[in-house]
């Protein structure tokens, strides 16, 4: 496999794809002190691996936002960026067990060096209707609706949200609230970032103003880009993981730390995991409280080297107790790890995997259970890790796949489906030495089914 950070810097994460049968590992590593689960509950049936089409482009996505399942139509629905960074909406019917023709979004005719950046983002708005959002990148944010609730067919509606300097959309829905977050492109020679936010009460017809809900201002380390990588809603409450890019080098070229914020809706103010309030906007003094794990970045050397924090998503367990599973590459050691906060609100940690750092996505499954999507360094293999009651570690899928007849070398992305049902992962490939030139249109479309 192979991904890039948020800016088109590469990542090692590459898989192949291929028709092939795929097998399921049946390894099981348990954490000190904890038993095994015994072989019948290690074992599931195998996953099927479906390259849906050919016709994507490079997009940098995040650990969200790639699809959903909506119960009211029995159906699953992914996004995606095709010829020319046009933006797709395609539906899996779990009634005939089909996936429908795509439906065209938004043409967009998008050949620029940096028009990846503009990846579609999908949510179910509270009305029923699905919408996408994407941006103009450090220009624009775009939101794009359907006809009609739940459903994609139909000529969608498109209108341009803000035009605040926007980077990388964060749809988030909350009851019957619609809260959009983006990166504001502030100063890119310091670089600075700040975390905004706009909201809406109906369905994104009419918006708030911006409010800012994480700046760390300009400091003398120039790590100052907040670059949010996950988000979950837990108890009416908007969860953020993030980490701080920039430094002494300049935009995106290296990163630091884990953090995670909280906004409360019904009150409008932030606070870290454990509830401590911090006001309004998370500013610079109060980074430390909300530090998940600290990751200082290498002067040199490969991204996951200058980037240790290897992309972030953020849940809690049905009793409160926040997780954070993230790639993360120190002192020579490249793990997928899991993060908690304890009843002393101190953080401990877990390995899920050794080895590598490509983390792609983590879902809550069970009261106390969580899966991790990740990659090895090797780009061989597509994996997903089940975390049980905190402490036993068991195999979900493990694919091993191949990139033969695809016009692709690597993953682009892929990321678990939201509520998902039967289809439960989502993701596109690319050719990583023309992943920034060709936007024909022509890398797979994929899904994991189980």
């Amino acid at each position: 496999m192979h991904r890039t950070g948020p800016s088109g810097t590469p990542r090692r994460r590459r898989t192949a794809l291929a028709a092939a049968a795929l097998t399921l590992a049946t390894a099981v590593v348990t954490l000190p002190g904890a038993t095994a689960p015994t072989a019948a509950a290690a074992t599931a049936p195998s996953p099927s691996f479906d390259v849906l089409s050919t016709d994507a482009t490079f997009q940098c996505r995040r650990s969200f936002g790639g699809g959903l399942y909506d119960a009211a139509s029995n159906k699953t629905y992914i996004t995606y960026n095709g010829p020319k960074m046009d933006v797709y909406v395609r539906a899996y019917d779990h009634a005939t067990e089909q996936w429908e023709a795509p439906v065209l979004v938004k043409a967009q005719n998008q050949t620029g060096q940096f028009d990846y950046h503009n990846y579609s983002t999908l949510v179910l708005l509270p009305n029923g209707r699905l919408a996408v959002f994407f941006d103009k990148h450090s220009v624009a944010s775009y939101m794009a609706t359907a006809p009609t609730a739940h459903s994609a067919e139909g000529t969608w509606t498109t209108k341009q949200i803000s035009g605040d300097w926007n980077d990388y959309p964060m749809p988030v829905v909350v009851g019957d609230k619609l809260y959009f977050f983006y990166s504001r492109n502030d100063d890119q020679s310091h670089p600075y970032r700040s975390y905004k936010m706009m909201s809406s009460g109906d369905n994104g017809a009419t918006w708030s103003a911006p409010s800012t809900v994480i700046d760390t201002g300009e400091t003398a380390d120039r790590f100052n880009e907040v670059y949010a990588y996950g988000v979950a809603v837990i108890n009416g409450r908007i969860y953020i993981s993030y980490s701080l890019w920039g430094g002494p080098n300049g935009h995106a070229k290296q990163g630091k730390d884990l953090y995670v914020s909280v906004y409360d809706p019904a009150t409008g103010r932030m606070s870290n995991a454990a509830g401590q309030d911090a006001g309004n906007t998370v500013n610079f003094a109060d980074l430390p409280a909300h530090l998940v794990k600290a990751a200082a970045p290498a002067a040199s050397g490969d991204f996951s080297a200058t980037h240790p924090v290897q992309y972030s998503q953020v849940w809690a367990t049905d009793s409160g107790q926040v997780y954070v599973g993230f790639g993360e590459a120190l002192d020579g050691q490249r793990n997928i790890r899991w993060a908690r906060l304890n009843s002393s609100n101190a953080w401990e940690y877990g390995t899920v995997k050794s080895g590598t750092a490509q983390f792609f996505d983590m879902v809550k499954t069970g009261n106390d259970d969580f899966e991790f999507l990740y990659t090895d360094e090797n780009y061989a293999r597509l994996t997903s890790t089940a975390l049980r009651d905190g402490t036993t570690l068991a195999p979900v899928f493990d694919l091993p796949v191949n990139t033969a007849g695809t016009n692709a070398d690597r993953i682009d992305h892929a990321d678990y489906i939201e509520n998902r049902k039967s289809v439960s992962v989502m993701g596109t490939m690319t050719d990583y030495d023309t992943r920034t030139s060709d936007y024909s249109g022509k890398w797979p479309v994929f899904t994991v089914k189980r």
